[in-house]
Parts: C-alpha cells; sequence; structure tokens
C-alpha cells in the first residue's frame, strides 16, 4: 500500500486563511468539521494565535512547536 502525503483538507484551509486575516486569537478546528489524519502544518504560521480549540482531535507532537513569544 502507497501511503499519500497529507493534504490539508479545503475546509481547514479556509479557516486557517480566515484567521489569518483577520488576525484572529482564535482558531476552532473541533471535530465537528472533521477528523484530521494528522496536523496543518499552516497553523505554523498563524504567529497571532493565542488560542487552538482540537477539541476531539488527536493531540500530535508538534503541538510543542507551538510557542507564544512574547
Amino acid at each position: 500500500m502507497i501511503k499519500r502525503p497529507f493534504k490539508t483538507p479545503t475546509i481547514v484551509l479556509e479557516a486557517i486563511e480566515a484567521c489569518r486575516q483577520k488576525q484572529g486569537k482564535r482558531l476552532d478546528l473541533t471535530s465537528q468539521f472533521m477528523t484530521l489524519p494528522t496536523f496543518p502544518p499552516e497553523i505554523f504560521s498563524l504567529t497571532h494565535l493565542e488560542e487552538l480549540d482540537l477539541y476531539g482531535q488527536v493531540v500530535p507532537e508538534e503541538i510543542k512547536q507551538l510557542t507564544k513569544t512574547y
């Protein structure tokens, strides 16, 4: 079986882009949208983000890369 690289779903990319445009402090990626098989790497570009809601998602080790700098 060939493992395909993860492609972030369009609905998630749209939510991330809307957060970026509005400079939103919170991003909701709860499982009400869908269950993500992996952590969307695009989240790391949201340097202004203060709250990331992943309720119902598997929280990966990569989450440790998200840090708040003052």
